[in-house]
């Protein structure tokens, strides 16, 4: 004769009934998390690399006015 399994069935149907949703709930907050610090990973790496274009850009400086030296005239 067979052995009787309809307790782990049912103990198993009832498992799912009562936590399926928390569990599925839990996996999307485990997606949208790793999402979440994805961008903020890309987004700090963006923001590190438009600071260092903006160092290492040179702005052209005007050129110095002339010194106007005193001192005597000779003419």
């Amino acid at each position: 004769m067979a052995p009787d399994n309809t307790f782990i069935f049912d103990f198993w149907r009832t498992f799912v009934e009562k936590y399926a949703f928390y569990f599925g709930c839990f996996i999307v907050f485990v997606i949208l998390s790793q999402l979440f610090l994805d961008y903020n990973l890309w987004h700090q790496a963006k923001r590190k690399e438009i600071a260092a274009e903006q160092k290492n850009k040179t702005e052209p400086t005007p050129p110095d006015e002339p010194v106007k030296k005193e001192g005597k005239k000779t003419s």
